[in-house]
């Protein structure tokens, strides 16, 4: 059975145009390890796996450099 955090992870994944060889290299996880995850058959998953597939898959925006109109905002 697939899971939702299977099925996020490879729309996420696929929406970027990245392959799981690709992912895995980013986050430094094997490639069965995202397969697994994707298919649903991986069993148990670490938080620090997920976080570095989290980070690979999605990275956060940076922050506005402080010389912004933004940033002068109170």
């Amino acid at each position: 059975m697939i899971s939702v955090l299977g099925q996020n992870i490879k729309q996420i994944r696929t929406s970027k145009d990245i392959t799981q060889k690709e992912l895995s290299r980013k986050a430094n996880v094997s490639q069965s390890t995202i397969t697994e995850i994707e298919n649903g058959t991986r069993q148990n998953l670490r938080g620090d796996t997920l976080s570095k597939i989290a980070s690979a898959a999605a990275p956060k925006t940076p922050a506005l450099p402080p010389n912004t109109a933004f940033s002068t905002l109170q």
